[in-house]
């Protein structure tokens, strides 16, 4: 991960201190959950279980920095790894550290930031989707939640995944 262009990235506990087994130093650029990460396991009858490592936490990142891409796919390499970067919530030292690098990535922030760099595509909420068949989500109407925050990735029928309802 020391090498260029790659992104180092150290691994977080639940409650954001370094995990213990996280690589750390001077190349860390980021860092990411990678603790207690639920995934499927090999086992039919324990199918999902809580694993950790950096292998978590790096394609955390990447799905971090790909949905930067999918907000603004204009953007250069350098101005993605910019936008994790100033967009990572800051868990160490204030600024830069060895541990956490500029932070733990914030989607949420990355994808905010990108929106408002040139090159941005506009937000689609597709007009079939009602927020209020989502389970657990309660709304006032069906673009209250998408007004509040930006999504990437499907919306959930009662009934099925709508592929059309994909976007950003």
């Amino acid at each position: 991960a020391a090498c260029q262009p790659v992104l180092a990235v150290s691994a977080l506990e639940p409650d954001d201190p370094l995990a213990s087994f996280s690589n750390f130093g001077s190349d860390i650029a980021l860092s990411a959950p990678g603790d207690t990460i639920w995934t499927t396991q090999r086992d039919p009858a324990n199918p999902y279980g809580a694993w950790r490592g950096t292998s978590f936490a790096s394609p955390i990142v990447a799905g971090v920095a790909a949905l930067v891409v999918s907000a603004n796919p204009l953007l250069s390499s350098t101005q993605i790894v910019s936008v994790l970067e100033q967009s990572a919530a800051d868990v160490g030292a204030p600024g830069w550290d060895a541990l956490f690098g500029y932070g733990r990535i914030d989607a949420a922030n990355a994808v905010g930031l990108a929106m408002a760099l040139p090159g941005a595509l506009p937000a689609q909420v597709p007009p079939s989707a009602n927020t209020n068949q989502i389970p657990g989500v309660v709304t006032n109407g069906p673009s209250v939640l998408f007004a509040k925050s930006r999504y990437a990735g499907l919306v959930i029928n009662t009934n099925e995944v709508v592929p059309g309802s994909s976007g950003f």
